[in-house]
């Protein structure tokens, strides 16, 4: 069912429980790191009929219906027309407040353009789904679906070839025989369909030999343009694949790639991401690293460009041989899209034109093969991933998993988490990043070094940057690029927290800093021995083992035990004592860690691991413990949860039943009271880590 809609904001998953789901086994040990999807191609079949979306709407694809539970990305035909307006359209998986970001199509006023897309499928409310959001004016759009990937082996895997062409001129319908560039095994080929000279405004549709055409195109043209589209189109026994067009058109079929079931790479799906938008004068090398994986060996990618002279921009591995065909033929003052399959060297590509254009590239997934398994003290991660932050080579919006290893990583000393990231210690001193991090950034759905570190002791991560300390006691900062850079005017210091950009030095003294402002000494209310802050909210320990606060009050999270909003002086704060470490959440909550290993909990009630009662209190402004947890060595909280690691090794996690969002994987879902961790056995768990909706867990296997 196709359903128009006007853009709106998601609402919240209604409330879950976590426990073991009703017909769902238990996890016994962590899930192993995916091992990609496959490709199962599909007759033509149209999934949205023609509809009209205006300016900064989106229209509603359910898929539901119409691929498996397990798909987790579509290849679709889209075709827009009678635009009132230049305009873009993009294809993702939840519903955008903005159509002007990484898009699958342009066009003009009256103009009429087909683009393939490669989209990740919806997850949690948005299962199954597609959006495509219109950027300004109307258009109308029609989608067709090529075929699914689906995670598991059912289907067919890719194999990029060098392109061979297969040149015709057409009108009607005509063959063309792929049986001398096929393996017999082949169930769906890859080509570039390049029109030129048409006749007459038209259309070109390709379909299996032998089988009805169906409705959609794979390419428009104007009369006297040339323009290419990729297509993705199953074939039959015969290899052979038709080709329809109304006027007479010269078409050239430069074959890229083929899916077969006996050979071939694995898809990996990611989030639409423009990764590069630049000038491109002649060549131009585009770094996938910070994005991709090593084992990735191909990009799907969009490519649109801009240019005031006529031109062609051509897509290819860097380092390789340029090809006969371009992806992209752009008329004088024209904007042009079409999705690419391109090689890659070193995760590299390389973008050529004759004259010079403004290229931009939007990743939507790769090929290639499944990282290896660490051995030894290795990372595992759990919850959502949208940006990749699971680390496992994909990234797809609102879809959660249960603990799996983060693949790739070896000798693991630490984990921080960030709202949307992950940053990881090693034995070695590096530090490395998964997810997003920054605020301008994309994110890298496996780990990438953070530049400019060596012999890091210890790290912390704030709100789209982190801080380090290495073992010179300097102390190092990272935000909006993965290059680090010293925090001047800070030395012997032994530990940080970058909610609040708080040091500790070896003498006891706390210090804080803004932005490029010169850090300046705080007045503590004796020798300090640990710090802890998230955003307005700040704690120290005092060697005495009390707690102090200062900064935002508005849920309690001070825990001084009055209804004051903001206080801007360290207080005491209430009735505790015997602390060795104090922990501030990401939502108006804070725990303390006991001597005795019991753990302290104030600020929201929701948070505190108690049930909170209908009619409140819905805060507390004094420390409460946290009931049946004793032995703890560990605690972590993120975006309205907690985590807690005992002696024996058990992780436990409670939080909002409707917020908790790490909590509500496959195989558990959050409850307001400590409840073990599932899918942890076999595991000898060393520390824990808590980021905004995943959590993470450092273990030997």
């Amino acid at each position: 069912m196709t359903v128009f809609r006007t853009l709106t904001v998601a609402g919240v998953v209604a409330a879950l429980a976590m426990a073991v789901l009703p017909g769902v086994a238990a996890a016994k040990g962590p899930q192993a790191a995916s091992a990609g999807a496959t490709f199962v191609p599909v007759a033509a079949k149209r999934v949205l009929d023609p509809k009209t979306v205006g300016a900064e709407k989106y229209l509603w694809i359910d898929l539901n219906k119409v691929v498996p539970a397990n798909a987790t990305a579509v290849v679709l035909d889209v075709t827009a027309t009678n635009a009132t307006a230049d305009t873009t359209v993009r294809a993702t998986p939840t519903p955008i407040g903005n159509g002007g970001g990484a898009s699958n199509l342009n066009l003009g006023p009256g103009e009429t353009r087909t683009n393939l897309v490669t989209i990740a499928l919806g997850r949690s409310q948005f299962q199954g789904e597609v959006y495509l959001t219109n950027h300004a004016g109307s258009v109308d759009l029609t989608a067709d679906l090529a075929g699914y990937y689906v995670d598991d082996n059912s289907g067919s895997r890719y194999t990029a070839i060098s392109p061979q062409r297969v040149q015709k001129a057409v009108s009607g319908t005509t063959s063309v025989d792929l049986s001398n560039v096929l393996p017999s095994t082949a169930k769906a080929v890859t080509f570039n369909l390049t029109g030129a000279n048409p006749t007459a405004a038209t259309a070109v549709t390709a379909w299996p030999h032998g089988t009805p055409q169906p409705q959609g195109a794979n390419l428009s043209l104007l009369p006297g343009e040339t323009r290419a589209n990729l297509v993705t189109v199953a074939v039959g026994a015969d290899r052979v694949v038709d080709l329809n067009t109304a006027a007479n058109v010269d078409l050239a079929v430069d074959v890229e790639g083929y899916y077969a079931t006996d050979r071939g790479d694995a898809y990996f799906t990611l989030s639409p991401l423009r990764v590069n938008s630049t000038t491109v004068a002649n060549d131009s090398t585009v770094d996938l690293s910070p994005w991709l994986p090593t084992t990735a060996k191909a990009v799907v990618h969009n490519v649109t460009a801009t240019s005031t002279d006529a031109t062609a921009i051509t897509a290819y591995a860097a380092g390789g041989a340029l090809p006969t065909a371009a992806n992209v033929s752009l008329a004088a003052g024209k904007t042009a899209a079409n999705q690419t399959v391109t090689p890659l060297s070193d995760l590299k590509l390389a973008l050529h034109t004759d004259g010079r254009a403004d290229v931009a590239t939007d990743i939507a997934g790769y090929f290639g093969t499944a990282a290896s398994p660490c051995a030894g003290q290795c990372l595992y991660a759990f919850g959502r991933n949208d940006f990749g932050q699971l680390g496992d080579g994909t990234a797809t919006t609102y879809r959660t998993r249960g603990v799996g290893q983060v693949a790739g990583l070896t000798a693991v000393k630490q984990i921080t988490g960030d709202y949307e990231a992950g940053y990881v210690l090693r034995e070695d001193g590096t530090v490395w990043a998964i997810g997003h991090t920054g605020k301008t950034n994309g994110y890298s759905t496996q780990p990438v070094p953070i530049r400019g570190l060596s012999d890091v002791v210890s790290v912390d991560a704030g709100n789209g940057e982190g801080l380090a300390v290495k073992a010179d006691g300097t102390v190092w900062h990272w935000g909006d690029s993965l290059i680090a850079t010293q925090v001047a005017g800070l030395s012997d210091v032994t530990q940080v927290s970058a909610g609040s950009n708080l040091a500790l030095r070896r003498d006891g003294t706390v210090w804080w800093w803004f932005g490029d402002y010169a850090p300046s000494q705080l007045t503590m209310p004796g020798r300090i021995t640990s710090v802890a802050s998230s955003g307005l909210t700040r704690f120290v320990v005092r060697d005495d083992g009390t707690v102090w606060s200062w900064g935002s009050n508005y849920s309690g999270e001070l825990g001084i035990g009055t209804d004051a909003t903001y206080v801007d002086q360290p207080t005491q704060v209430v009735g505790l004592t015997g602390v060795t470490k104090v922990v501030a959440a990401r939502a108006q909550a804070t725990y303390a860690i006991k001597a005795d290993g019991t753990v302290w909990a104030w600020g929201s009630s929701w948070l505190s691991g108690q049930v909170t009662p209908s009619n409140g209190p819905y805060r507390y402004s004094s420390p409460r413990q946290v009931p049946s947890l004793s032995h703890v060595t560990d605690v972590v909280a993120g975006y309205y949860y907690a985590l807690a690691l005992t002696a024996d090794g058990t992780v436990w996690a409670w939080g909002s039943l409707v917020s908790a969002e790490a909590l509500k994987t496959p195989d558990m879902r959050p409850e307001e009271t400590p409840t073990k961790v599932p899918g942890l056995d076999g595991l000898h768990v060393a520390s824990i880590a808590a980021g905004g909706y995943q959590g993470y867990i450092v273990a030997n296997g």
